[in-house]
């Protein structure tokens, strides 16, 4: 049995495809039947270069409908703005974790997550930050 989830997904590929303007691939209106060739293209079980081709094709309209924190596994962004954003994750799971009183272990995993998103915002920041902090912290 096919995942209901499965049609969402390839709809949403199939849609996105659509609207940026797709034509090269011709994707049948029925959703399984959709799913059936988007999967195929997908799974590439028979190792065959026109499906790498389309699934290349593809690839713009997979990362518009795909959620944020799986994009950035998929697609590098070494950008400040990236470097930014994950930092505000980062920080925003820390503060959930203090004011929810989490457990101590998660508490020192979402903080020190937080605390190394802020050195990686700008690296050629990181050894004086770093010195600062311990010098701060000697002071503790």
């Amino acid at each position: 049995m096919i995942a209901p989830n499965q049609d969402v997904v390839a709809a949403l590929i199939v849609n996105e495809y659509r609207a940026q303007g797709g034509v090269t691939i011709d994707f049948p209106d029925d959703v399984s039947r959709a799913r059936q060739k988007l999967f195929r293209f997908l799974d590439n079980k028979f190792d065959s270069e026109k499906y790498r081709n389309n699934v290349r094709e593809l690839t713009p309209a997979i990362l518009a409908v795909l959620p944020l924190e799986y994009r950035g596994h998929l697609v590098e962004q070494d950008s400040f703005m990236a470097r930014l954003a994950e930092m505000e994750k980062e920080l925003s799971e820390a503060k959930q974790a203090v004011i929810l009183n989490a457990p101590r272990h998660q508490k020192l995993k979402e903080i020190s997550e937080g605390i190394v998103s802020m050195f990686r915002v700008d690296p050629d920041l990181a050894g004086p930050l770093m010195a600062m902090v311990t010098t701060m912290l000697g002071a503790i």
